[in-house]
């Protein structure tokens, strides 16, 4: 169709409001008001053109009648469309500016006044926290001018990494500790500790200088400790020690808990008392730190793996906790400084020596304390004997049974006298002869803190028992570890007993004995369920001659192992403590693998840790902590 007959139908016809002519096909499109959806491109804009209806101006303007009405064409209308668009944008621009002006506005006052609120209590906490503990209140822009943008990192801690700085006119060395896991939730607590903190005041505490409190950023300012950490000097310096030197740092420490404990106006128990936290000044006097933040270390305890072997066992079971916690972590402590190394250490010789603790122990029962130090000469064999034995009597599990850190000292100095650890230890033994009955009120022989016990555990609801080892949690109990697990379980009838020839036996309802430790190296002369949860026997010398952890069921405890060769086996179900369908198995080839218990072998695993290669002394070692290694 030609350009003139598509200008021409668009004035016949009532209903279409404009026509696109195209010059390429000679095509005529007609569209109807209203119009939608309209774009110009560029590359149509030569062969395609529009017409619109608009109204004529000269046209008269009188009423019309209805036929004029009905055959009157409709008014024309011409739109530019560059015209247009730019109008359009330009109102939709100005729209838009407008609004983005109007709301950047509103956002700057609203942050002017909530920053002005902030800083105005901000500054007014902190002054009030100034005067009650006579602190200096420092600004974050001050203490990162004064350590050089946080550069020289001195350590590490539980609660985040320690730097060096100076302030003032003689720049006066400082160690800033950084709090990286103190929430905002947490500040109350922690403007409690910082008042706790600023007003002790004792030769062997590190002291507090001032403070950072600026929203989530919280910072403590010390005075600056020049020889380091007690760990540093202990387990990398190859320095010799002499015994009055690690007396002294032994008496330095106590000194301090004596303070926390005993003669400051309030009661402070630190619970976390580890070598990192003991710092050495340059007359290397012994000072303890991070002492005062008790509450805000519970939050943070189980993430920090490196410290937790210091605790007591109360404390890392969420029991109610005492003093004696600290007296416990000092055990540790004066035990390391006997001997120089970590209380957890697994490049040793034998498994006896991993755990620190237990290889003193030993050593001592058996009259070897040689073997603790390294030395050739210089020993001074009675303070070693002395201080190896306040160790030990300060690492009972039950905490009524740790002395008092007052008591402590005098031990350590000679001024009163140790009691035997053997004393205590035969009074919670069992003896040859003692017997227990599943339905009678002896039937178990729990651990001296009631967290474990060894005897007749209900097999679901009959009146069926078998021998386990279980752990206590309230009224909950979990089995850790079963005895004679594929045998068929026991009535009433049966008896557990340590017999008079030294026999840990089951004796069932027909008479017919079974032995438990079967494999013992000797004749048992007493027995005990420590708060480990294992169950030992011993012969006369004191020394372990069998014990449940060397036998591990489908469970490890923390401080147990699986060696090679060794394996668990699941229950069978939750009420079932038979063997059941899986099997994790440290092969004799070391490689750690899980696979089907029915299976032959382990080629059928259908997991494996890879550490075939790891060496023939290899073993999966579970910390109390719950962490793993291999």
């Amino acid at each position: 169709m030609k350009k003139e007959h598509c200008k021409k139908s668009l004035l016949e016809d009532c209903d279409c409001i404009t026509v696109l002519h195209s010059y390429s096909d000679s095509k005529c499109k007609k569209y109807r008001f209203p119009l939608s959806y309209g774009r110009s491109r560029r590359n149509q804009s030569a062969s395609t053109v529009a017409f619109f209806k608009s109204s004529s101006k000269n046209s008269p303007s009188p009423t019309p009648n209805k036929t004029e009405q009905m055959h009157k064409p409709r008014p024309k209308v011409i739109v530019d469309y560059k015209k247009s668009l730019i109008v359009i944008l330009a109102s939709a621009l100005s729209s838009i500016s407008l609004l983005s002006l109007v709301f950047a506005v509103s956002i700057f006052f609203t942050y002017k006044r909530k920053v002005y609120k902030y800083t105005t209590v901000y500054t007014t906490e902190n002054l009030g926290l100034t005067q009650e503990c006579s602190l200096r209140s420092f600004s974050f822009e001050e203490i990162e001018k004064s350590t050089g943008g946080f550069a020289e990192e001195i350590g590490r801690g539980s609660f985040g990494a320690v730097y060096k700085g100076t302030i003032g006119d003689n720049n006066k060395s400082i160690a800033v500790k950084r709090l990286e896991r103190i929430a905002d939730e947490w500040e109350r607590e922690f403007r409690t500790e910082i008042t706790t903190i600023a007003r002790t005041h004792h030769r062997n505490l590190v002291k507090l200088i001032g403070f950072c409190i600026d929203g989530s950023r919280k910072l403590l300012v010390y005075e600056y400790i020049s020889n380091r950490s007690l760990a540093s000097l202990l387990f990398e310096s190859e320095n010799n020690l002499s015994w009055g030197e690690r007396l002294k740092m032994a008496l330095d420490v106590a000194r301090g808990v004596v303070y926390l404990h005993e003669d400051w106006e309030v009661r402070i128990i630190h619970c976390n008392i580890n070598p990192r936290n003991i710092l050495m000044d340059e007359a290397w006097t012994a000072k303890i730190s991070d002492f005062g933040l008790a509450r805000l270390h519970s939050r943070i305890k189980k993430e920090d793996d490196s410290t937790s072997k210091y605790l007591a066992p109360e404390w890392q079971k969420d029991a109610p906790i005492s003093v004696k916690v600290d007296i416990y972590s000092f055990r540790m402590v004066l035990l390391e400084i006997v001997c120089r190394r970590s209380s957890i250490e697994m490049n040793v010789s034998s498994t006896e020596e991993i755990l620190l603790s237990s290889w003193v122990y030993q050593c001592f029962e058996v009259g070897q304390l040689d073997k603790l130090v390294t030395e050739d000469e210089g020993i001074d064999w009675t303070l070693l004997d002395r201080m190896v034995k306040v160790g030990l009597w300060c690492v009972q599990d039950n905490p009524s049974l740790r002395p008092s850190i007052k008591n402590v000292i005098l031990m350590l100095q000679g001024l009163k006298d140790i009691p035997d650890r053997r004393n205590i230890v035969e009074t919670l033994r069992i003896q040859p002869g003692a017997s227990i009955l599943p339905n009678s009120t002896t039937s178990s022989w729990p651990s001296p803190s009631g967290h474990f016990a060894f005897g007749f555990y209900r097999h679901g609801q009959d009146n069926d028992f078998f021998v386990a080892i279980w752990l206590i949690s309230g009224n909950n109990k979990t089995v850790v570890w079963t005895a004679l697990r594929d045998d068929p379980p026991v009535t009433s009838d049966a008896k557990l007993q340590l017999t008079m020839d030294g026999k840990l036996a089951l004796l069932d309802e027909q008479g017919i004995e079974k032995s438990i430790a079967y494999n013992a190296r000797a004749k048992a002369s007493s027995a005990s369920m420590l708060d480990s949860g294992n169950f030992v026997l011993y012969n006369n010398n004191s020394d372990i001659i069998w014990q449940g952890f060397d036998y591990p069921t489908d469970t490890l405890l923390g401080g147990q192992s699986l060696p090679n060769g060794h394996q668990l086996v699941s229950d069978s179900s939750q009420n079932n403590h038979s063997s059941g369908r899986f099997c994790l198995k440290m092969q004799r080839d070391v490689n750690l693998v899980l696979h089907p218990a029915d299976s032959d072998t382990t080629l059928d695993g259908y997991w494996d840790a890879g550490t075939w290669n790891f060496g023939f002394r290899t073993r999966l070692y579970l910390y109390e902590t719950g962490l793993f290694q291999i």
